[in-house]
């Protein structure tokens, strides 16, 4: 509560506290009371002055935290502990925006602020070349790579480990070597083709243009405008042909009357096509055409390829004769002016003629040409034919015939009666030209029928024959009976008509019979179980078997079944005979170096399936097996090798959080080898693991394994010390 001190002498006084306030010094008598000399000569009660304390807010922004708030008063640290971790952003490097001051004058905050990390891209060009060699890449930012070439390739992009690397946003957080991959350039022909002209042929790459001086000329061709049938890309992509496509031009028409009018007075035409022109008219003339420099044009196709001039070709009108003619008659003349009409008076009539209808053979037209001859055209009529069967039947009622050509008329029918022909007006009616001029009925005309004879002729036995009336049935008890023949069917070689129309012959035919053999497979089997053979034919029998023996041969009633001629008249069951068959065996021998050779016997003829087959013995670091023989149809002894060959490993490496020149590699079996050294910031190799257990870096490889093997770095820090 109290101190001594020493006039003129500096001195340290006491330093009091008072929660809230911070102490501004000791007063006396209401002044600033000075240590570096104390100067007042009395024993005095110092006054403690005060300043309130002020707080501030001290705020720590993080992406995606809370926002952390410490109060600091004025003057003080934020404690250490206090501060909030980072929070670390694949690929970014992180800091404070701002300082944090040693001691805190007022509020402040502190946000996270992320920059984008920086990478070395290291160029491997697999073939082809590169500039630069490097680059230097910013993390979730667009990237622009180098671009390799490569004779004979095009270049498809960067990869990293075997992926597609994007360059739209850079997402590896590491310093890496891009492969560059490749496809093949692919060339394709341009083919040009103009008419008249050998095709040109270009190759051209994949992507690449055409050489300008490459591309022939178009050829010119009268009255066309001649292009390429399409537009020649600028990059080749697939083969193509470009055709000389030419387009026949228009030219316009002018006319030239020449004394007479025309509308309209031009027309447009096209080279090479028909064409339309206006056709002109002048009084007293005929129109001949239109000329050109004195040449009469064509209208079919086009030819001239000019904008021209026609002029109109005329003639003075002149008289046409119209002539008809008329069967037996004077032949009528009249004369009439081109482009008039023939007067109706002057047109003779035409003249009748039996049987026929009568036109002209051509119309006349309304107005006259040219000479022009019709002549009577005479048409043959067609007339109506009823038929009077007179006693017998017909069908159909009636027919059309044509006059003066050939008919086939109706045939009736009457029983006991042959008919003879249709008459009309008692006399018979010729068909090979029909001469009556009208519908007529005609009646029919018959004779009576007669007999003929039915012949029945049977292989050694006297023929029969029987006579029956035209039209009348074969009794039936004088049908002579069918002879009999064993293995055989027999009926007549016809079928006898119901009723007779004429001399028959009716001849017993044979037919061999068919049976059913069963087969017996007397202790074997056979496929089928049966067989229809033919009588008195060559067969084939099935063929049974019989394990262990040979098959003789069919029997029948202890009897050898004969196949050339087939002899047993009935359905039979056939026996399998037999020999018993002497089995011989061989030796399938399985050898393996430095192991007991396995033998199996199999019987002639069998096979040795894969599953029967010895497990050949398993070597470490090979593939074993059997080399490949056929031991199907075995029919001697057999030596089956073992094959060895070297395993060939797939080894990943896994830096296990560094970084090493290569991820995997492959091996064989008892290679050298020498694994790279992985680098991991400030941490110290230790080397490669597997399973748990150091391996050497370099060496004869040794390990054996069925599956990919992978072998993992091992660290440790810088700091790490041993002790002894």
């Amino acid at each position: 509560a109290s101190d001594v001190v020493e006039y003129n002498s500096a001195v340290t006084l006491a330093t009091p506290t008072r929660d809230g306030y911070n102490f501004l010094g000791w007063t006396y008598e209401d002044k600033a009371v000075a240590t570096d000399k104390w100067s007042i000569a009395d024993n005095v009660t110092l006054v403690a002055e005060w300043q309130e304390i002020v707080k501030y807010t001290v705020s720590f922004v993080r992406e995606g935290q809370t926002t952390v708030t410490i109060e600091v008063e004025e003057g003080k640290s934020v404690p250490v502990d206090q501060i909030p971790e980072l929070i670390e952003k694949t690929g970014y490097s992180v800091v404070w925006d701002k300082a944090l001051p040693e001691t805190i004058t007022g509020d402040i905050t502190l946000t996270a602020k992320y920059t984008a990390n920086k990478y070395t891209v290291t160029y491997d060009a697999n073939g082809g070349s590169v500039t630069p060699a490097s680059d230097v890449v910013e993390y979730n930012s667009a990237v622009t790579l180098a671009t390799p070439t490569r004779d004979g390739y095009n270049f498809l992009g960067w990869t990293y480990e075997n992926k597609a690397v994007a360059t739209d946003k850079w997402s590896i957080a590491g310093n890496v070597t891009l492969v560059a991959e490749w496809q093949e350039i692919e060339k394709f022909v341009v083919s040009f083709v103009r008419e008249g002209q050998t095709t040109v042929t270009i190759e051209v790459e994949e992507g690449k243009s055409v050489p300008v001086d490459q591309i022939p000329e178009l050829i010119e061709k009268t009255g066309y405008s001649v292009a390429w049938d399409k537009a020649l890309p600028e990059t080749i992509t697939e083969p193509i042909t470009l055709t000389a496509k030419y387009t026949a031009n228009k030219y316009t028409v002018t006319y030239d009357a020449n004394g007479g009018t025309v509308t309209p007075t031009s027309d447009i035409v096209e080279y090479n096509s028909a064409v339309t022109l206006a056709t002109p008219t002048r009084d007293g003339y005929n129109f001949l055409g239109w000329t050109y420099e004195d040449k009469a044009v064509a209208t079919d196709k086009w030819s001239i390829a000019d904008n021209v001039t026609l002029v109109a070709e005329w003639q003075e009108i002149v008289k046409y004769t119209v002539s008809f003619v008329r069967e037996g008659q004077t032949t009528v003349t009249i004369e009439v002016e081109e482009g008039k009409s023939v007067p109706v008076d002057q047109i003779p009539e035409l003249i009748e003629k039996t049987g026929y209808s009568v036109v002209w053979d051509k119309a006349l037209p309304e107005t006259i040409t040219g000479d022009i001859t019709l002549t009577a055209k005479y048409t043959a009529n067609k007339y109506t034919v009823t038929y009077d069967a007179n006693g017998g039947s017909v069908t159909p009622a009636s027919d059309v015939v044509e006059y003066n050509s050939a008919v086939t008329l109706a045939t009736p029918t009457r029983d006991g009666y042959n008919f003879l022909g249709w008459t009309y007006e008692d006399k018979a009616v010729a068909t090979d030209k029909w001469s009556i001029a009208d519908n007529v009925t005609l009646v029919a005309e018959w004779q009576e029928i007669v007999k003929y004879t039915v012949s029945f002729v049977r292989e050694g036995q006297t023929t029969v024959t029987i006579e029956v009336e035209e039209g009348k049935s074969v009794p039936v008890d004088q049908i002579p009976e069918l002879i009999e023949k064993t293995g055989y069917s027999v009926v007549w070689d016809k079928a006898l008509p119901e009723t007779i129309t004429g001399d028959i012959t009716l001849t017993a035919k044979y037919t061999a019979n068919k049976y059913t053999v069963t087969y017996d497979a007397n202790g074997g089997s056979v496929t089928p179980a049966s067989d229809v053979v033919e009588y008195n034919s060559a067969v084939t029998l099935a063929t049974p078997t019989r394990d262990g023996y040979n098959f003789l041969g069919w029997t029948y009633e202890n009897k050898a079944v004969a196949t050339d001629k087939w002899s047993i008249a009935d359905n039979v069951t056939l026996v399998a005979e037999w020999q018993e068959i002497v089995i011989v065996k061989y030796t399938v021998s399985f050898v393996q170096t430095g192991c007991d050779t396995i033998t199996i016997e199999v019987k002639e003829g069998e096979s040795l399936a894969e599953a029967d087959m010895p497990k050949p013995q398993k070597k470490t670091g090979y593939i074993v097996a059997w080399e490949n023989k056929d031991l199907t149809n075995i029919t001697g002894n057999i030596t089956v090798n073992a094959v060895e060959t070297l395993k060939k490993y797939t080894v990943i490496l896994n830096a296990n959080g560094g970084t090493a020149t290569t991820t995997s590699f492959t091996i064989k079996y008892g290679e050298t080898y020498n694994l790279p050294t992985p680098t991991n910031g400030d941490k110290i190799f230790q080397g490669w693991k597997y399973n748990g257990t150091k391996i050497e870096s370099q060496g004869t490889w040794t390990i054996d394994a069925d599956e990919t093997i992978t072998l993992i770095a091992s660290w440790r820090d810088e700091s790490w010390t041993n002790n002894y």
